[in-house]
């Protein structure tokens, strides 16, 4: 019975496409509708390998049934037959776990957007690292990796003796298309760091969707090996691939004086029979692993920088070395900033929250650290933003800004000056005035004292706490001023001395409001001074 045969070659070669992918930090659209093309081409091969091994599954279904198959034969069919299932149950579980992380990044990323296809915050560089990294889920993603990998082995590597093709080789993990060491990472840094530290959520996903395509092809390969077991056949398809180019990119397009740039290069499409493989980066020959070349430098200067890549590989058909087209990785070198945003103004206000956002290039808000200077306390509400709150209404103080880089290094940004500042005095208000000529009926309708800051940046609310109130008739004894503590005039709750001199009022009259106080939000009392008012109708 024929079994139908996955292109595990083009598997490879993607996987090494997707790795060297993931290493470019670039989150320019170009890069992130790169990543996007990926992950749709992976999806589709998962899909194809998927369809694949549901064939080979049907297969054991159909020589288990088959009565012409010797008894020997048929028992080994049958076992090889339980040990597929385990092996579909094992991959079942181990994409779940892996389609979990993969829709909560998406979902956290505003999920995707109806009209584009795409996920709507596809660029963010903080959400991969804080899941993946802070939250601890790339380690269990490893862990379950790994566990899956051993335990697909452990399916061939413990057939009954008579049944293992490789017997007395090594474990068959070593065949398994699931890989955790990669060229150029940081060795001292977590496998979770390397891959998901400052990614974009599309190259996250990516990534994801390529572990799901190892998981597959790593149910493909047990499949075709007890397939292989239990019929005593082993049947391959050599893929030969035709057209070679070179794949090379940074791991950061833009970096700052002192930081590192990791270049890679791999031939764009190889198979295992290609003998002889030469990459060359900004001159420099490098020894390839696995296809894959690397480079590390350190930035200097400024500006735009670019590297030569240059590879050849050995065609044993022609017996001669041929070169691919050259490819040129360019990055950008900047200049260190972090900048401080004031979201009201350029002075910070005693008494207040004093609303403020920091950032820095190249850096992602958690590797951030602010100090304040001396009468000045943050407090953080959110990433990148903090109230500032003063201790001293005059005055100056400092905010520091201090950056983690992903080496471990601490980039000091310097301090900023700023101003202390006392919030001004509200204005008194009296139906709607500052004093002048007023309607008597008007004024006799009004029930309370009033102060309002205007022209400010923020939206403060003041209360009268207190006033004088002086009543000059135009005829008759004047009255003893009334002194009143709240804001009440004409008002039932208010005082009866002062309820009696405003329904009093008459034309000709004059009223002032004297020792008018109110307090703020910082719960200083402001003297706000006197009004005037009159009344000709």
């Amino acid at each position: 019975m024929a079994l139908p045969k996955e292109p595990r070659q083009l598997m490879i070669n993607l996987m090494y496409l997707v790795l060297t992918a993931l290493l470019a930090l670039n989150v320019s659209n170009e890069v992130l509708n790169a990543f996007s093309i990926v992950d749709n081409s992976i999806v589709r091969s998962n899909q194809n390998i998927d369809t694949k091994n549901k064939a080979t599954i049907a297969s054991f279904e159909d020589a288990a049934n088959n009565d012409k198959l010797n008894p020997e034969k048929k028992a080994k069919v049958l076992t090889a037959k339980e040990y597929a299932n385990q092996a579909v149950e094992l991959t079942n579980a181990m994409q779940a776990e892996l389609e979990t992380y993969r829709s909560e990044i998406i979902s956290l990323a505003g999920d995707i957007n109806p009209e584009t296809g795409k996920i709507k915050r596809e660029s963010d560089l903080d959400l991969p690292t804080r899941y993946m990294i802070k939250e601890g889920r790339g380690k269990v993603m490893k862990e379950k990796l790994e566990k899956y990998k051993a335990d697909m082995a452990a399916l061939v590597d413990n057939l009954p003796e008579g049944m293992r093709l490789s017997a007395g080789q090594s474990s068959f993990a070593d065949k398994l298309p699931l890989n955790f060491d990669f060229e150029g990472s940081n060795k001292a840094m977590p496998w979770e760091f390397n891959m998901f530290n400052m990614v974009p959520v599309v190259a996250a996903v990516t990534l994801i969707d390529k572990y799901k395509n190892d998981v597959k092809n790593s149910e493909s390969v047990v499949l075709d090996e007890l397939w292989a077991s239990a019929m005593g056949e082993i049947k391959t398809k050599a893929l030969v691939f035709k057209k070679y180019g070179v794949i090379a990119t940074a791991d950061n397009h833009y970096v700052l004086p002192g930081q590192k740039v990791n270049i890679t290069a791999m031939l764009g499409a190889y198979n295992d029979g290609a003998d002889g493989l030469r990459i060359s980066i900004g001159g420099q020959s490098r020894t390839p692993k696995d296809g894959m070349a690397s480079y590390e430098l350190v930035a200097s200067g400024t500006g735009e920088k670019s590297i030569d890549v240059k590879a050849e590989y050995f065609d044993k058909n022609e017996n001669r070395w041929v070169s691919v087209p050259n490819q040129t990785i360019k990055y950008y070198v900047g200049t260190p900033q972090a900048t401080i945003s004031l979201d009201k103004m350029k002075i910070f206000y005693k008494g207040l929250d004093n609303p403020m956002t920091v950032s820095a290039s190249g850096l992602p808000l958690g590797d951030i650290t602010v100090k304040a200077g001396p009468n000045l306390t943050l407090v953080s509400t959110g990433p990148g933003k903090y109230f500032a709150r003063p201790t001293a209404n005059s005055g100056t103080t400092w905010i520091q800004i201090l950056g983690k880089r992903s080496d471990g290094s601490i980039e000091d940004y310097g301090k900023q000056e700023y101003r202390l500042g006392r919030v001004p005095d509200p204005k008194p208000l009296v139906a709607g005035t500052e004093g002048g000529s007023v309607p008597v009926n008007r004024m006799k309708a009004q029930q309370g004292v009033f102060a309002k800051l205007e022209g400010f940046p923020y939206d403060l609310e003041y209360k009268v706490t207190s006033y004088t109130l002086v009543h000059v008739p135009k005829r008759g004894e004047m009255p003893a001023p009334v002194t009143y503590n709240g804001n009440l005039l004409n008002h039932p709750n208010g005082s009866a001395q002062v309820r009696g001199i405003m329904e009093n009022l008459a034309v000709g009259d004059r009223l002032f409001f004297e020792n008018i106080r109110a307090v703020g939000p910082d719960g200083e009392t402001r003297k706000l001074g006197a009004l005037s008012y009159t009344f000709p109708n």
